[in-house]
């Protein structure tokens, strides 16, 4: 057996002795993690993502191990000091607005009665536009070139296109990390470039495979346990704009969630989520000039209690990637990962 393979498992079996989880019971139950999803596996749409039985068994460990599933709302409201804070807390959220994120994970997390909160790109939600990043996936997945040789001003990049495997993943990824580093006008722009030099046709209306929640469906779908918060309204590159787009992006997209829901979450979600890269304390002042409770990075780390209540900290909240393996999840949601922090030092 793989050697990093056996030590995680040898971590995780560690979590079933009683005297080291109630030694280490405090500190877990004052450092929560936030759980971060994107898209869901639908073959019916081509749409490759979490795995939806790897989710439900996820939330059955949860809820066999005595965990306690908690919407953002609460965990903001314990920052606060106005809500008590259960033990073994864990939050989860979905980011983007894809359909597949309500019609098959929503789905599963009310079969067992646990809080969700979804954020959705208002432009896309009002089927205005799709994100020009993952415009940038569907072309280069459709291409039949192997390889694309991509100017975008003064760099030139190769994009290699041989496979349908990681590497061609990390060619997307490779461009869209480039482009980042754009005005989303200008992102948006080379992305019709590179879908020229692709000979792939990019089409107004949004396709099957990345359709998104409309406000329609997020109405029908909001409940005590589905909730839906604010993510932009183009997906934009924060820190690439202007200061009158950053605002317009911020504050159109609370301004829609409000409009068109019931139960709309007072909390942002910064697109991409790169503290300093992607948003920086232009937008988290923002954030906080329009009166939301918080805003959620993609550092990840927990929410501690003890810190994150303060302006600084609250309005850049980490949050760990949802893992695809069971070990990894658990030592997550337990306090072996929080042991190995404090052994970094990161603590």
């Amino acid at each position: 057996m793989n050697i990093k393979i056996l030590a995680k498992k040898s971590l995780v079996a560690l979590t079933e002795s009683r005297i080291l989880d109630k030694f280490f019971a405090a500190s877990r139950n004052r450092h929560v993690p936030i759980f971060m999803l994107h898209r869901f596996d639908d073959a019916g749409r081509e749409v490759q993502g979490h795995s939806i039985d790897f989710l439900r068994n996820a939330l059955t460990w949860i809820q066999e191990n005595n965990y306690n599933v908690i919407s953002l709302d609460h965990l903001i409201d314990a920052l606060d000091g106005v809500a008590e804070l259960p033990e073994r807390a864990v939050v989860f959220t979905v980011d983007d607005g894809f359909i597949e994120q309500v019609d098959l994970a929503a789905k599963v997390f009310e079969e067992f009665g646990f809080p969700v909160s979804i954020f959705l790109i208002s432009d896309f939600s009002s089927e205005k536009s799709w994100p020009w990043d993952y415009q940038v996936e569907y072309i280069l997945n459709r291409t039949l070139h192997e390889k694309i040789v991509f100017n975008v001003g003064e760099e030139t990049i190769t994009i290699a296109l041989t496979t349908h495997d990681n590497s061609r993943q990390e060619s997307i990824t490779a461009v869209q990390d480039l482009l980042k580093g754009l005005t989303t006008d200008q992102a948006i722009e080379y992305a019709k470039n590179l879908a020229h030099l692709a000979e792939v046709k990019v089409e107004e209306s949004i396709p099957a495979s990345y359709f998104p929640v409309t406000w329609a469906k997020a109405r029908a779908s909001e409940s005590d346990n589905v909730r839906f918060g604010p993510h932009s309204t183009q997906h934009a590159i924060l820190k690439r704009q202007s200061n009158e787009i950053s605002l317009q992006e911020i504050a159109d997209s609370k301004a829609a969630v409000e409009k068109e829901l019931t139960l709309p979450l007072n909390i942002f979600c910064y697109p991409t989520g790169r503290k300093n890269i992607d948003f920086g304390q232009r937008e988290m002042d923002t954030v906080k000039a329009l009166g939301m409770r918080a805003g959620l990075s993609v550092t990840p780390g927990y929410v501690d209690i003890h810190k994150h209540g303060s302006d600084e900290d609250r309005y850049c909240l980490p949050r760990f990637g949802f893992p695809s393996d069971m070990n990894d999840f658990i030592q997550l949601c337990s306090w072996v990962e929080l042991f190995k922090e404090k052994l970094r030092g990161n603590l």
